[in-house]
């Protein structure tokens, strides 16, 4: 399965990687990231990023059911 970032700039191989949930709080703003991790990096990439962790992980949910199918 691919996946594309949320600006289209970076399309990843899902199979070769894994993907992370972030979040924290930046100048009293809470935001969540999704970043993919290559198996041969230790350097994540970027490819989403939400203003709350539920919404954040709503959408990981959402990858692994479409991945099962």
């Amino acid at each position: 399965m691919r996946l594309i970032s949320q600006d289209g700039m970076i399309d990843v191989n899902y199979d070769n990687g894994s993907l992370v949930v972030g979040f924290g709080e930046y100048k009293d703003c809470a935001k969540a990231i999704i970043s993919y991790y290559d198996h041969s990096s230790q350097r994540g990439t970027k490819l989403a990023e939400y203003s709350s962790k539920d919404k954040a992980l709503r959408v990981m949910e959402m990858l692994r059911e479409e991945y099962l199918y």
